[in-house]
This record gives C-alpha cells, structure tokens and sequence, in this order.
C-alpha cells in the first residue's frame, strides 16, 4: 500500500508543476534573474514561452539572460521577437541596441536607441508609458520610485552615447550623455561614463569633475580613483596620480593595476625602492602580471641593477609579448652590458610591433653605431625622423655626414 501512496503522491507533484501557468514560469524566472542563476531563469522563460508564445517579456528577459551569458546573437533574436510581438516594447529596442553594440554593430545599436528613445517620448508626451516601461511607471512601486523611472528613461541616451563615441560622433556623444544626466542628474554612473568619455577626449578638467561626483556618490570608488589616476599621468601630475591610485588601493588591496600604475607614478619621481615595493605588492598577488615585471624592471633599470631588470623584462615579455615598448626598454638595459647585438635583436622586435615606433629606430642606430655599422645606423635615424623622432636629428647630423 505504501509504495502506491507515494506513486500517487510523485505523480501529484508531477502534475502540479506540469501545470504551472506561463505567468507562474515567468515570475520563477524573474526570481532566478533576481538571484543571477541565469541558466535556471532561460528554463523558466522557456517553459513560459511554451505555454504561450505571444509573451513578450519572456522573450525579452530571456534575451537579458543571454545577454548576461555573452550570447548576443541569440539576445538579438529572442529581442525581435519581443518587439514582432509589441512594436512598442521600448526595453526590448534599447536592450537589443546592447547586444548589437557589443558585437561591434554601432550604427545598428544607434537606430535601436534612437527607437526607445521615440517610443519613450511619444509615450510620454501621451502621458501613458510605453511597453517595459509599464513595470515601473504604471506601478504603486513606479510611482514610489521616481528615480528609477527617471533612469529607465535616460539609459538609452546613455547606451547611444556609448555607440556615437565609438563611431567617432564626438559631439553627439557628449550630447547624448548630457541629456541623459539631465534626465536623471541622481544617477551617479551616467557621471563616470561621462567622466571616461571625456578623458579620451584629453579634456581632463571636465573628466575630473565628473569622476569626483561619482566618487562623493559611492559610485564605483575603486574605478573611479583609478580613472583620476590615469588623468593625472596624463596631465604629467605624478603625485597627484599616486594619491589617486593609493585611495583605488584602499578600496581594494589586491588590485595590482592600481600598484603598477603608482608604481609608474613613483619611479617618475625618482623613488624607485618605492616602485619595486609596489610592483611587489601587485606580484603577491596576482603572480603572473606582466606589468608588475615591467614596471619593477624600469626601476631596476634606473637604479643601475641592469642584470635584474633584463630578468624582470623578459618574465614580463614571456606572459605579454605584444607591447614594443618593453624590448625597448629590455635593448637598453642589454646596450649598457656592452650586449648590443642583442639589444639590436629587441629593438627589431620593436619595430616589428610598431613600424613607426621611432624611438626604436633611435636606439637602434645607437646600437650599430657602437659596433661600427654607420650605413644602416643612418638608415635607422632617417627612418626615426620620418616616424616624428626629432631628437634623432642632432645624432645623425654627428654621426651621418
């Protein structure tokens, strides 16, 4: 007898859950999003489309777990098909504008954009909100959460702004990212995309001031302190670069770009110990980072220890072999041990890299020079001034007449 209750009892259960609605898999799904189990909510999504294949938002949140998985390609479809079935589902334009912007399809993700913002404005206008925007504004909860709406609706200005700069529309990004901020000025990460963009376009003051409200609003500290830092290099600021990347190390220990980057700062200054000691710091804990060696191998360099920075280089080279720069700086620590044939082999390499990295022509033809190879150290130099090297001028009118 008992072995048949418990028959019936599985079967009772199996029937249950064969019996979910589409709403029921739906919101089993959306608490699997909530939870970041992405595998279990597409399940869920799946057996809610199932059950009915005109349910938009399955599609649409199935799109954002896939999304959340790198799956573009297959985001965009279960996209098109949230949009075939509401031509107004303004989340499912911008959402779909993501993935076509991370397989690099700009001009696609723009139009996609520019649809959510239409939808959202029209809507607006009407004073009713379009698909997706539902969850929010046509809620106790939306009502409630101003602010959240007030994002929802600037995050495609955000998204295109992203997509303009990278076709180079300068202006039509900063112009996207200014409305978006206007639209929603409590958003502190519309501030460090701002913020970022603003740095590619070398206008630091700008890029500062916006980074420095993210930062006052808790937003991404570590990141932001970092990007400060990377502003100040640039500005030549070092110590001011240093205190930045101290604060990112203070929001997190472990992170060994912020080291090797104040690791640079330090050794600007002339405090190498100090640079060896943070380039240290980032190797304990991440063992293989190829610019913690490069970055200990420059001070090493610059304190005479030529021998220990050809080691750290060549580690350094070993895990990244794709930046000219470092057999660059290798060349130079092998011409001061008199090894020049092979600081001529990494000076090369160099240029092999980056045929118009002038510098290394440059200090190739210092190389040959040293071992009696004036023809092609004049070729060098020439070469060094055609690539923009100006400092080659005074070593070839010595060295090439």
């Amino acid at each position: 007898m008992r072995p048949i209750f418990f028959l019936i009892m599985t079967m009772l259960v199996s029937v249950e859950a064969y019996c979910l609605t589409a709403k029921e898999h739906f919101d089993a799904g959306m608490q699997h999003f909530a939870e970041h189990n992405y595998d279990g909510a597409i399940v869920a999504f799946t057996q809610a489309i199932a059950l009915d294949t005109t349910f938009a938002e399955a599609y649409y949140d199935r799109g954002r777990c896939l999304v959340a998985k790198s799956k573009y390609a297959e985001a965009i479809s279960d996209y098109c098909r949230a949009i075939s079935i509401d031509t107004i589902y303004a989340d499912a334009y911008c959402y779909r504008g993501t993935a076509k912007y991370h397989l690099k399809q700009y001009e696609e993700a723009v139009r996609d954009f520019s649809r959510a913002i239409y939808i959202d404005t029209i809507y607006a206008e009407r004073g009713s909100p379009a698909s997706g925007m539902k969850r929010l504004t046509g809620t106790a909860a939306g009502r409630d959460r101003p602010n959240e709406v007030d994002t929802m609706f600037a995050k495609p200005y955000a998204n295109r702004a992203i997509c303009k700069a990278a076709l180079k529309d300068a202006d039509g990004a900063l112009e996207d990212y200014n409305y978006a901020i206007s639209l929603a000025p409590h958003w502190p990460k519309l501030y460090v995309m701002r913020g970022v963009f603003l740095h590619t376009q070398k206008d630091y003051t700008a890029a500062l001031a916006d980074l420095k409200i993210a930062i006052k609003a808790q937003c991404s500290l570590s990141f932001c302190y970092a990007e400060s830092g990377r502003i100040k290099v640039e500005m030549k600021d070092y110590d001011g670069a240093s205190g930045f990347f101290t604060k990112a190390i203070k929001c997190d220990p472990t992170d060994a770009y912020a080291y090797c980057m104040r690791a640079w700062c330090r050794s600007q200054m002339r405090d190498y110990d100090a640079a060896i000691a943070d380039a240290n710091r980032a190797l304990k804990y991440h063992p293989d980072n190829a610019d913690a060696y490069k970055e200990r191998g420059y001070a090493k360099s610059c304190l005479a220890d030529y021998e220990g920075a050809i080691a750290d280089y060549t580690r350094s080279i070993s895990i990244d072999s794709t930046v000219a720069w470092k057999y660059c700086v290798r060349g130079a620590a092998e011409d001061k041990l008199g090894k020049h044939a092979a600081a001529i082999q990494d000076y090369t390499k160099a240029i092999a890299l980056d045929p118009k990295y002038g510098y290394a022509y440059y200090c190739r033809a210092q190389s040959r020079i040293a071992i009696g190879q004036k023809q092609e150290a004049c070729a060098d130099l020439h070469s060094s001034m055609d690539a923009g090297y100006n400092i080659s001028r005074e070593f070839m009118q010595k060295n090439c007449q």
